[in-house]
C-alpha cells in the first residue's frame, strides 16, 4: 500500500494482472497485509494492491457500514484519495483492465464505487451520443449510453467474499462468494437468492461452519477457484 494518490500503474511494476483489494471492518494494517499475501498465494502472477479501510474500532466500522448500505457519504476508501470509484474510472478510461476484490464492508465499498463508475460514464456517454445525435429522444439518448457504460465496465472483474452489500450495478464480471452459515453475507448481503447480484454473475453458495467463524477471509480463500473458471461454474478445488 503506497501514498495516496499514486497511480496504479506505478503501485506495483511488472507485466502480470493486477488485483485491487478492498478489506473489511475491524481491519487494521497489518490484517489487510495478510489477507493480501493469501490473495497473493493464489494469484502467483497477479500485483495485488490494496486500497485500506481503515478501522476505528468494530462499533464505529459497524455504523460506518450502515451509513454505506444507506447510502450515506463519509467512507474515505469510497470517495477520497485514494479513492476506489476515481481509480477505477482512470483504469478504464486507459484502456485497461480492473479486477476488484471486496471482503465484507469493501464488498459495501466496492458495489458503492462501481455504482459511482456506472452514472459517471452514463453521462459522459449521454454527452457523446446527443452531440452526434441532436435529434434523439432523451430516453434513446440514456438507454444508448447506459448500454456503452455497462459496455466499457464488462472490462472490470469483480470477486466479493462475504459481501455485506445486497446489490451490485450491471456492467461488470462477478463471481461472489457466500458461505450459507456466514450471518454477514446472509442477513445483509446476497442472502439465500443474491436477487441484486448484478447481470450475468456467478455465485458459489457453499457451507462451511456458520456464525462469525464462517465469515473469515481465511476460510473464504478456502473456497476461491481462479476466476474465469468461477465464471464458467466450476468451483472445483483442483
Amino acid at each position: 500500500m503506497d501514498r495516496p494518490g499514486t497511480p496504479l500503474n506505478d503501485v506495483s511494476p511488472g507485466n502480470g494482472p493486477l488485483v485491487i483489494q478492498v478489506n473489511g471492518i475491524n481491519t487494521n494494517l497489518a490484517g489487510q497485509r495478510a489477507e493480501m499475501a493469501r490473495l497473493q498465494q493464489q494469484n502467483p502472477n497477479a500485483r495485488v494492491v490494496g486500497i485500506h479501510n481503515a478501522t476505528e474500532g468494530i462499533g464505529r466500522d459497524l455504523l460506518q457500514s450502515i451509513r454505506d448500505l444507506g447510502g450515506a457519504g463519509g467512507n474515505a476508501a469510497t470517495n477520497t484519495p485514494p479513492p476506489l470509484r476515481q481509480t477505477v474510472l482512470c483504469e478504464l478510461r486507459a484502456g485497461r483492465p480492473v479486477h476488484l476484490v471486496g471482503y465484507s464492508q469493501g464488498a459495501i465499498i466496492t458495489s458503492r464505487a462501481l455504482s459511482g463508475v456506472r452514472d459517471t460514464l452514463i453521462q459522459d456517454h449521454s454527452r457523446t451520443v446527443r452531440a452526434a445525435n441532436p435529434r434523439m429522444s432523451a430516453t434513446q439518448v440514456r438507454a444508448e449510453a447506459t448500454r456503452r457504460a455497462e459496455t466499457q465496465m464488462g472490462n472490470i472483474r469483480v470477486e466479493t467474499f462475504g459481501g455485506a452489500a445486497p446489490s451490485y450495478p450491471n456492467g461488470p464480471r462477478y463471481v461472489h462468494y457466500v458461505n450459507r452459515g456466514d450471518p454477514v453475507a446472509m442477513a445483509v448481503g446476497l442472502g439465500p437468492l443474491g436477487t441484486g447480484r448484478g447481470r450475468g454473475a456467478q455465485v458459489h453458495y457453499f457451507n462451511d461452519g456458520i456464525g462469525i467463524p464462517a465469515h473469515s477471509f481465511d476460510r473464504y480463500m478456502n473456497h476461491r477457484v481462479p476466476f474465469d473458471q468461477a465464471r464458467r461454474g466450476d468451483f472445483t478445488r483442483r
